[in-house]
């Protein structure tokens, strides 16, 4: 829980750093872009302005100039409005009289016009009744006049302001505030946008100021923030992708190892069963070479022995050899009818040996016509554990019992049943089986000497 709650601390405050530091340079990036813009708009501006203000000091060097000529100065020059001349005892040359409301916006000029400045010469912008005012003195006839112009507001918009801020490229919105802050001109609409800062005009139009503002959503830290979501969820699905491939490679190891588990105990089964027929023919032929079986008959049913235990051992072999075929896919099988007494009987006769040496004895009633899954004896692999019926519609069934002391049987499935031995008994249909001890009825001579059993009988 520490090592999580420690890495959770240091990606807060690394989250925090990250927003300042987003937040400072994006300043430093939008007060970048509002001088340049600022620079602009003064050039251009100045630039008309001097145009006008020549084409204007031409006329009035002339010979003969009078207020018709300088309307029409006026009227071909977008940016200007209204031109006033007056002369140095502040004297109206032009027009000859004011017009609309224009004395309360330009008479209060000329208090600001100081001596010094007739003197001098140049030109200024001055503040008049919240209107700019460019001021210039020219010469007429050799006399300096004071000239005083307003520009025109949509002029401005269009010729300067839109010509310099509108090809800016930068994520932000640029406007123009007047000198009360309010928005002359911007770039889009600046509905919900957030002000970053702002940068006043040098020159030219005085309280004015370029704005920068950011686009609803636009934030540096918002930015930063959808920036750690994206970060956060790519590196979710890099764990869930990490995690699965952990989980899916466990699965395949845990596959493999089962796989190897089970290739081991397969291998231990198939040399457990390899080593019984090998024991069974190395008994029976070492029974044989040592001549202790002296009836012939007997000596052909060992013989017989001998060769289906190798017959089975030649099958376990296959069946170990096909069993890597169909692990790689080159061997199948198709699952077809067959009759169910032979595979009992062959089953039987597989133990026969294991369960004489136990002292039990096997009888087996088949009804030789049955096929198919039905009949399959299910007590076939259990013939150890007592009673086994088959199918009851006329399948196989077992009888198991064991040798007593002194010859007598002992019925699995019969409490309390006892019944003597049968000489030369036959098991399931097929010859007698040797078994410990000497053959009930007496008959044959033993192949190794066996104490009785003792304990409780199998079944009781």
């Amino acid at each position: 829980m520490a090592p999580a709650t420690i890495v959770a601390g240091l990606g807060y405050v690394s989250l925090r750093q990250w927003e300042t530091a987003a937040d400072q340079l994006f300043r430093e990036q939008a007060r970048d872009v509002a001088a340049m813009a600022t620079e602009k708009v003064e050039m251009m501006l100045r630039h008309a302005e001097d145009a006008f203000l020549d084409r204007l000091q031409v006329l009035l060097s002339g010979v003969r100039v009078d207020d018709r000529t300088l309307d029409e100065l006026v009227a071909q020059s977008r940016l200007v409005r209204r031109l006033y001349i007056f002369d140095r005892r502040g004297r109206l040359l032009h027009p000859t009289a004011w017009r609309d409301d224009d004395a309360a916006v330009f008479r209060p000029l000329l208090a600001q016009i100081t001596p010094g400045f007739w003197d001098r010469g140049g030109k200024r912008e001055v503040v008049s009744r919240g209107e700019v005012l460019l001021v210039a003195l020219l010469k007429s006839h050799g006399e300096p006049v004071l000239v005083a112009f307003a520009r025109d507001l949509d002029a401005l918009r269009e010729d300067i302001f839109e010509a310099t801020l509108g090809g800016l490229e930068s994520p932000t919105i640029v406007a123009i505030l007047d000198h009360q802050g309010r928005p002359v001109y911007s770039r889009a609409s600046l509905d919900r946008a957030e002000r970053v800062l702002s940068v006043t005009f040098r020159e030219g139009l005085p309280s004015w100021s370029v704005a920068v503002y950011l686009p609803p959503g636009a934030s540096p830290r918002q930015t930063v923030r959808r920036q750690v979501v994206i970060f956060t969820a790519a590196f979710g699905a890099l764990l869930i992708v990490i995690l699965a491939g952990l989980v899916l490679a466990w699965r395949l190891m845990r596959r493999e190892a089962e796989m190897a588990q089970l290739k081991s105990d397969f291998v231990a089964n198939v040399s457990h069963d390899l080593k019984t027929p090998l024991s069974v023919i190395r008994m029976f032929g070492e029974t044989l070479e040592m001549g202790r079986v002296t009836d012939a008959a007997r000596r052909q049913e060992y013989y017989r022995v001998i060769t289906r235990e190798s017959e089975r051992l030649s099958r376990l072999i296959d069946n170990v050899l096909d069993f890597s075929r169909i692990e790689g896919g080159r061997r199948t099988y198709d699952m077809v009818p067959t009759a169910v007494e032979p595979l009992i009987r062959d089953t039987l006769e597989t133990f026969a040996y294991p369960l004489a040496q136990g002292g039990f004895k096997v009888e087996t009633r088949v009804a030789p016509d049955r096929r198919g899954r039905g009949a399959r004896p299910r007590r076939t692999r259990d013939l150890g554990r007592g009673r086994g019926h088959g199918d009851p519609r006329g399948g196989a069934e077992e009888d198991l019992r064991e040798i007593l002391p002194g010859g007598a049987e002992r019925d699995s499935g019969a409490e309390g049943h006892w019944r003597g031995p049968r000489a030369g008994e036959a098991r399931g249909g097929g010859p007698s089986r040797p078994r410990h001890g000497r053959e009930p009825g007496g008959r044959g001579e033993p192949l190794h000497p066996v104490a009785p059993r003792e304990g409780p009988c199998l079944g009781s």
